[in-house]
């Protein structure tokens, strides 16, 4: 500008905003003038406003307090030009620094309509403001890719071969599934190369982030499960729980609160599923809110006109819908729009909401410099106009600390003694490991009581690192342990399978049983005697006997417990890695007990033979078989699974978990009951998992909220004669 453009005021003038020579002109207090244009910012605090910003609205109350809007984004050269963040900056000190007080945004039918518009720089055009305008857009940091071209694959490429794609190709985003619901046997995209390390380098290279998340379907032709539930109040809470369980992943990649997360909706359903899709993607879009989240949906471009206000209060943030030719070949410049598509009127998602597919999976092969991908690892190719993911502001680590094993031993010990306390943890974050801490605590009726911090231990460097702690409880009784990982960021991780509960036996053990621990074998039947010298470590206020073995994963283990001089036997199963994995009080008749599982691991497992009710003394036999799993003759074998496992709770104060069961003795199998908690469930199984048959080496699966108190439940399965039981542990 030249100096006609400056502009002088009294200095007491309120501020006013001005237009000098094409530029917006404010007026500080002390009679200087601020200069901004669409060049960028030429006189300002460079330190809280990037250089580059486009201011798109000003307006200061006083000549000290004001906001701007601005527009980031280099848009010069052809492989940048497409990243654009929009942020509400605020001043209260005259211009000198600002702070970004962007909003975040609002789920449900009452979400604002946004009173800014937004202009798409490239084509002109402005969008007009509705309920389907971006909720990120009153105003929000969003990055979008404006009609540019994009790529997905199922199993992503590694940081090298983007690197080289990046240079050599026209692609400027790429999509990739961050994560699925389990089982989802159709949709097999390990990803083994996804960590946030490798999002935060493709970002850095320019590359538009599109994260994708798969979970429950439609489609009942093509998929058996996970199902989109037909009843629309079950349907929406599935939703709700896929939202978060995305938002948790993401998160764990660095990907932070305010980006967009697309779920894969399959086409394909009938429409009399319409009514529970829509429950769904409504679910999604409140959850991914509530999370500070944007939510797409890729699907059927037939189905979005159903997903619109006039059906459902929360419409999805941005939608990817394909709509191509020819399967397997390229489309071409002839798919360069998202516009015009059938189904979808343009005035729907008009904000630089849309992504569209262009092309199926590309068998014959697409490479740029000398990095080819053909065959079934052929990628899909996008057009994109719509929001992409964002990282945790300048880079910040947002990835927790990962401990890789945790170990106590050994089960028990004596007053005077001490436990050795065994981890290995390790930080991909980037900003390394801070320290260490060990917790303990009291039993209290088989879960931790309080917890205390007994020591801790500086570390450093990324690791992984191996850590070792001692420790001996001053006073016999049954206590947890459990570790605290951090790293330089704050990031906290606890023990990744739960606490750990060990006994601690009085000086000389007090009579009666040791707390020892007594090797048995398949086939052996042992006499054993409750007494004070062993506290039960899961049943508070009885007494216990141990017993261990060795088991491989896929055996089935048969455990009874008959009293003798006693009534009323109570026993648990307890894995390798410390976790009750069955219990069982009357199984064997006559208030005896008996556990069938079928191992999920290998190792030593333990028993804890005890009574139902408390400070009961006597004797008892305990008998143990292990087989090769199968069922015995043909009979069916059934692996329980639960995910997760122990399971985080929910703000609310509800554990949400999965529950899988596969059959692997090659034998169909027939479910006859369920017993969840001492709780007869049987005329649910149907229902709750789609089905009570299981095919040969197939699978069943249910997704389940669980609210209540803390602590272990136990899920027993009956059919083709067996029992299998597992426990799911519900943290506090």
């Amino acid at each position: 500008m030249g100096s006609s453009s400056a502009l002088k005021l009294p200095a007491d003038h309120r501020l006013r905003l001005a237009y000098l020579d094409g530029a917006v002109v404010h007026v500080l207090q002390n009679g200087t003038t601020l200069t901004v244009s669409g060049q960028g910012i030429t006189r300002y605090a460079r330190d809280s406003l990037e250089a580059e910003a486009r201011v798109i609205e000003a307006d200061f109350a006083t000549p000290m307090d004001g906001w701007l809007l601005i527009r980031t984004g280099e848009c010069a050269q052809w492989k940048s030009i497409c990243r654009q963040e929009t942020r509400l900056m605020r001043s209260i000190d005259g211009g000198a620094s600002f702070s970004n007080i962007t909003p975040v945004p609002k789920s449900g039918p009452d979400a604002p309509v946004p009173s800014v518009q937004n202009e798409n720089e490239y084509t002109n055009k402005t969008s007009s403001a509705s309920s389907l305008e971006l909720r990120a857009r009153s105003p929000q940091v969003v990055i979008t890719i404006q009609n540019r071209e994009g790529f997905d694959k199922c199993e992503i490429p590694t940081i090298s071969q983007m690197q080289t794609w990046w240079n050599s190709s026209p692609y400027k985003a790429v999509a990739f599934y961050i994560g699925a619901s389990s089982p989802l046997g159709w949709r097999s995209c390990p990803n083994g190369s996804l960590d946030a390390a490798w999002v935060r380098s493709v970002s850095a290279m320019g590359w538009g982030l599109i994260p994708i998340w798969v979970g429950p379907q439609a489609n009942t032709a093509r998929f058996s499960s996970p199902l989109v539930s037909a009843d629309s109040v079950t349907a929406a809470q599935q939703g709700r729980d896929e939202a978060s369980r995305a938002c948790d992943a993401a998160a764990s990649l660095g990907l932070s609160p305010q980006t967009i997360i697309y779920y894969d909706m399959e086409a394909g359903w009938s429409t009399s599923y319409r009514s529970a899709v829509q429950a769904f993607v409504n679910g999604w879009v409140q959850g991914m809110h509530a999370r500070q989240n944007l939510a797409g949906v890729y699907s059927e471009r037939s189905e979005f006109q159903y997903w619109t206000p006039a059906f459902i209060a929360n419409p999805p943030d941005s939608i990817w819908f394909n709509w191509f030719f020819q399967d397997h070949v390229p489309c071409g410049n002839a798919c360069h729009t998202v516009t015009g598509a059938p189904s979808i009127a343009d005035s729907l998602w008009a904000g630089d909401q849309r992504i569209r597919q262009t092309s199926s999976t590309l068998t014959s092969g697409t490479c740029y410099g000398g990095v080819c991908f053909t065959g079934n690892s052929g990628i899909d190719e996008d057009w994109v106009d719509g929001p992409v993911a964002t990282l945790g502001s300048s880079g910040a680590d947002t990835v927790p600390p990962v401990i890789s094993s945790f170990t106590v031993t050994p089960n028990s010990i004596a007053v005077g003694s001490s436990f050795s306390i065994q981890a290995t943890v390790s930080d991909s974050g980037g900003s390394g490991l801070n320290r260490v801490e060990l917790w303990r605590a009291p039993d209290a009726g088989g879960t931790p009581g309080t917890w205390s911090t007994i020591t801790s231990t500086t570390l450093s460097g990324n690791g992984p690192t191996s850590v070792s702690f001692s420790n001996g409880p001053p006073t016999a009784g049954t206590y947890w342990y459990g570790i605290h990982v951090f790293d330089n960021s704050g990031n906290q991780t606890n023990e990744p399978n739960g606490p750990i509960s060990r006994i601690v036996t009085g000086s000389g053990g007090g009579g009666g049983a040791s707390c020892s621990a007594f090797s048995i074998s398949s086939g052996q039947t042992l006499n054993g005697t409750l007494g004070p010298g062993c506290l039960a470590p899961h049943r508070s206020g009885s007494y216990a006997q141990l017993y261990t073995f060795t088991a491989t994963a896929g055996s089935v283990i048969t455990v009874t417990e008959t009293a003798t001089t006693f009534s009323d036997t109570y026993l648990y199963l307890i894995s390798p890695n410390s976790q009750v994995v069955a219990q069982d009080d009357d199984s064997a008749g006559n208030l005896n007990s008996r556990i069938v599982y079928t191992a999920s691991s290998s190792g030593p497992y333990t028993i804890e033979a005890t009574s139902f009710n408390g400070s009961v003394t006597g004797n008892f036999t305990i008998s143990l078989t292990v087989s090769a799993g199968g069922g015995g003759g043909g009979a069916g074998n059934l692996q329980v699974a639960f995910a997760p496992n122990p399971v985080p709770r929910a703000p609310d104060g509800s554990w949400s978990y999965s529950v899988t069961l596969t059959e692997t003795g090659g034998q169909p199998v027939t479910l006859t009951g369920l017993i969840v908690g001492g709780n007869d469930y049987t005329q649910y199984i149907s229902s709750w998992f789609g089905s009570n048959q299981i095919p040969a080496r197939g699978q069943l699966a249910g997704n389940f909220t669980t609210t209540g108190s803390p602590g272990s439940i136990t899920w027993s399965f009956s059919g083709n004669g067996q029992t299998w039981s597992q426990s799911v542990t519900l943290q506090p």
